[in-house]
């Protein structure tokens, strides 16, 4: 409790500020509700076309080479203005070979950008079949021959894929471009923001509750505000006038008047805003703002009345909104919800998609898992067997934001994908002979991605699906049924020995996904260049910038631009796009850099690709099992080995750091993974601890751990008082669990000094969430309930039977150990690893191992996955003989029990009730859960 208590002494005077701001809150003279709504005008629309001839040759040498990136040599482009032009491309595609896959890439020349962009197809010779494939690479041919481009944006580039009859006549397409000038981009959430002028970025830094402003010329910071209660994302009206900012812990939003450097007002809870805003963001004409509150699963709008602003209503969106953004023509506004809903086999992760005119939810987007019971059947068909032998975990999760190109075409949501492979551990005397499942190097085992969706239609927006349906080589009956989305995911390289200009990924993108060129950590936050040319992907755990063709989805580079600051959360960019700004989540400083080689309008960067097959590689045999032997081998002699970016400079945000040295210092620890900035600590950019724990939470499912299949336990309100911690309370305290999990998972060896700080941030630095409304009466009568059915399993500050020890310094577990129950719910399979069927693909060790690994199983001496793998012994458990968990924010719990068996609260409260006979009549059950929300 020392250690809570200084650390809030340390803030108190920017609490005590930010108050003081709020109390001189500048009232209007005139009723807000009574001013006009201020909305920034568009320019006059300007109605645009450009008719360009596309030849295309199908006899051209090109279309023999063996790689499948698209060729340009085949074609010829005719036509054309100086604002508008027509790059193209065109390849053969193995699974449909009756079609040449023709890529179309028009370019907007001009400064302002092109709504509702049509590309008409005339009359051409020979077939007169025209496929639309630039959503569905599977789609039929189409009767239209009106083709939606959805936007252009300023000096950017927008795509369609058509498909024509291969054959071996010349063919020439007529193309008419159509549209209408605009000036409105679409908008994103994010902790930095660049004014339209260009002169200021502003950005928070939430642990010092302060707000500040940069001069882009000097990069000086020239503002600083406090802004109390840990200020998380802000946004700039588009007449620069104003910056509005959402708080998280006090949830309140604050608008400062930038002329003034002054808060001239603020909105709270007793205003109808939610709990815990983490994200706000502006809509492209100014008139409302959005926030999300992450606890109180809603969204509220605020409408602007000339420099105020009133709550207008707020949206049920469902659990834990997150990332905001909004549709360049300001309908739709995308909420990426940024944990999963759902037990293990039926479970997803999902975008809610709110239209803006009525307000209100108007349908979700899922991103599937799709080893999931009901999808499940699509790959046991291929193998004749089960779907229940094949269903694992594979849920896509920690969506941080669909974070919109600036021509509104397309929607980049980063997050990760939960392997059904086990997290591993082991020891210097691991059995050498498990090569073929064991991972080569510790520290690979969250790997992020980029999930992609078409919003050229936003209120139709749909997940963009994978090219490799088309050219995988795996049955395209399986592919047909799968309809896997298209995706990116980052995980480690090998160069094809002797062939230094070719590389395969450790392990392959299974099933259609493509990998990035090398690994990065989980990313949080996408930006783009001047044009929309280039994304800029920032890595939170690695602290790098990874940059991809964003015209293409092909990496830019081979490797990534490493950032100073420490878990970088948002980037913003000049509007001439030659300078940019990074926010840290935990530095006192925002990062200066130099893009200038993205942003010279005489040469920006054109479409590109990375030449690509799939073959066997021999020498580099795939890690595991999958569906065929052929890996995805890239050519990367012509890619760039590091991206054009440089860091000129950090500009001071804040003073100083409110965090204590060794508490930042563990905080960062639990939230990197770079082994070039720490050596220590993981051995890959894939290992951090922060992965499972994002935010000091939960990932939402379960992992295959050496102990068994278990959920990922939230460490919300720090794990100190916990005692004993794990499921089978396996770990005495948090020092013992950080030295074994860095050493025996991340591959790392830290210090005693980092040890001490890990655990010094896990045992007391995670704060708890604020609880959602309750019932307060009701609330009140099932704590008495509580205390006389339940409190006698879980108990002390914490509600568990950890058996903390008083004397333990990181409020570990007493040496006699925990007090443990077995409440019914041991399982044989949680359905967390690879299914049953995957067993028979490995050799009989392997196949041993994963068996072993399912379900439950009796811990300590003798235990053959421990002895295996060398990892350090766990102490004697019985399977089915668990610790109470904490209590501490469980109503946030996606899934409950170690098991994961359910997904709601009230369902594992009906459990222990009914198992335990616990006697309470539903009316009892209720109020449990509504004291439960408190907690």
């Amino acid at each position: 409790m020392i250690v809570r208590n200084l650390r809030w002494l340390t803030v108190l005077p920017l609490l005590l500020a930010g108050a003081a701001a709020s109390a001189c809150t500048a009232e209007t003279t005139t009723p807000v509700a009574d001013l006009p709504v201020t909305i920034e005008p568009d320019i006059a629309p300007v109605d645009v076309t450009a008719s360009f001839t596309l030849t295309i040759d199908p006899t051209n040498a090109a279309l023999l080479e063996p790689t499948l990136d698209p060729k340009a040599e085949p074609t010829t482009v005719k036509g054309g203005t100086s604002d508008f032009g027509l790059r193209a491309f065109v390849k053969h595609v193995p699974a449909r070979p009756e079609l040449l896959w023709v890529e179309l890439y028009f370019e907007n020349r001009q400064a302002v950008a092109v709504k509702n962009a049509t590309v008409e197809v005339g009359a051409f010779a020979g077939s007169d079949q025209l496929f639309d494939l630039t959503r569905d690479p599977l789609a039929e041919a189409t009767t239209s021959r009106t083709l939606d481009l959805g936007g252009l944006s300023p000096e950017g580039v927008s795509r369609v894929v058509i498909g024509l009859a291969a054959g071996q006549t010349t063919v020439s397409l007529p193309l008419t471009l159509k549209g209408t000038t605009t000036k409105r981009l679409p908008t994103t959430s994010g902790p930095i923001a660049v004014t339209p002028d260009g002169k200021e970025a502003w950005t928070v830094f939430p642990d010092g509750d302060v707000v500040a402003a940069i001069d882009t010329a000097t990069d000086k910071r020239v503002a600083k505000l406090a802004v109390a209660g840990h200020p998380s994302s802000l946004s700039i009206t588009p007449d620069g006038k104003l910056v509005v900012v959402a708080s998280e812990r006090s949830n309140r939003v604050s608008i400062i008047d930038r002329e003034t450097r002054s808060v001239v007002q603020t909105f709270g809870e007793a205003d109808g805003l939610g709990r815990e805003l983490r994200h706000l963001v502006l809509t492209p004409d100014g008139s409302r703002a959005f926030v999300s509150g992450y606890v109180s699963d809603t969204v509220t709008s605020l409408v602007r009345h000339g420099d105020r602003y009133r709550v207008e209503t707020s949206v049920a969106v469902g659990r834990r909104p997150g990332g905001l953004s909004v549709s360049p023509d300001g309908k739709v506004l995308f909420v990426a919800h940024f944990l999963p809903r759902g037990t293990v086999t039926k479970n997803d992760g999902w975008v809610s998609i709110v239209a803006i005119d009525t307000l209100s939810k108007a349908r979700e987007l899922s991103f599937v898992d799709p080893l999931n019971a009901d999808k499940a059947h699509c790959l046991a068909d291929v193998f004749g067997v089960s779907a229940s032998r094949v269903s694992t975990e594979g849920v896509p999760t920690q969506l941080a934001g669909v974070f919109l190109n600036p021509a509104g075409t397309m929607g980049w949501t980063p997050g990760t994908r939960i392997a059904g492979a086990p997290i591993w551990e082991r020891g210097a005397k691991a059995n050498p002979d498990l090569s073929s499942i064991v991972l080569a190097r510790p520290g690979e085992i969250t790997p992020p991605f980029l999930f992609f969706t078409d919003t050229r239609n936003p209120e139709a927006t749909e997940r963009l699906l994978s090219i490799g349906l088309v050219e995988r080589p795996v049955s395209l009956d399986y592919l047909r049924c799968e309809k896997f989305g298209a995706e990116i995911e980052f995980a480690d390289r090998d160069i094809v020995p002797t062939k230094p200009d070719q590389q395969v990924n450790r392990f392959p993108a299974f099933p259609t996904a493509v990998n990035g060129l090398s690994e990065t950590g989980p990313a949080r936050f996408v930006g783009f260049t001047r044009g929309g040319r280039r994304a800029l992907i920032l890595s939170y755990t690695a602290d790098e910038i990874v940059v991809y063709d964003a015209m293409t989805l092909h990496p830019a580079t081979q490797r990534h631009f490493m950032l100073s600051g420490s878990n970088p959360t948002g980037l913003a960019i000049t509007p001439d796009g030659k300078k940019a700004y990074v926010a840290y989540a935990n530095s006192t400083f925002a990062s200066a850099l130099d893009l200038s080689a993205y942003a010279d309008p005489k040469n920006l960067p054109a479409p590109s690709f990375v030449p690509y097959e799939y073959r066997e590689v021999p020498e580099l045999p795939t890690v595991g099992a999958g569906l065929g032997s052929k890996q995805l081998v890239r050519y990367i002699d012509a890619v760039p080995d590091l991206p054009q970016i440089k860091e000129t400079t950090t500009v001071p945000v804040a003073d100083a750091d409110p965090v204590e040295p060794e508490m930042r210092r563990g905080k960062i620890l639990f939230e990197s993974s770079n082994p070039e900035k720490y050596p220590d600590l993981s051995k890959d950019r894939l290992g951090t601890c922060s992965a499972c724990h994002p935010n000091g939470g939960s990932d939402g499912t379960l992992w295959g751990t050496m102990e068994g299949e278990r959920r990922t336990i939230s460490l919300a309100g720090g794990v100190a008082g916990r005692g004993w911690l794990h499921a089978s309370a396996t770990h005495v305290d948090a020092s013992e669990f950080s030295s074994t999990i860095v050493t025996e998972r991340l591959g790392g060896h830290l210090t005693p000094e980092d040890t001490k700080a890990m655990s010094k941030f896990i045992s007391f630095g995670i704060p708890r969430l604020q609880g959602p409304r309750v019932d307060e009466a009701l609330a009140a009568t099932g704590k008495a309930v509580f205390q006389k059915s339940c409190s006698g399993c879980h108990a002390g500050e914490k509600m568990t039977s950890g058996n903390p020890d008083p004397k333990n310094e990181w409020g570990g577990g007493i040496a006699s150990g925990p007090t443990l129950f077995d409440v019914g719910t041991r399982t044989d399979n949680a359905s967390a690893i690879l299914g049953t069927f995957f067993e028979s693909l490995f050799p009989p060790l392997e196949s041993k191992l994963l068996k072993t690994l399912r379900g439950d199983r009796d811990l300590g001496p003798g235990d053959f996955v421990q002895e295996t793998l060398d990892f350090r012994q766990r102490p004697a458990r019985k399977a089915g003989a668990l610790k109470a968990p904490s209590l501490v924010n469980a109503w946030d719990n996606v899934v409950f029990f170690h098991d994961g068996r359910f997904d709601k609260i009230e369902d594992a409260v009906h459990y222990l009730n009914d198992h335990l006979d616990l006697g309470l009549s539903a009316t009892d059950e209720h109020a449990v859960v509504e004291y439960l929300r408190t907690l």
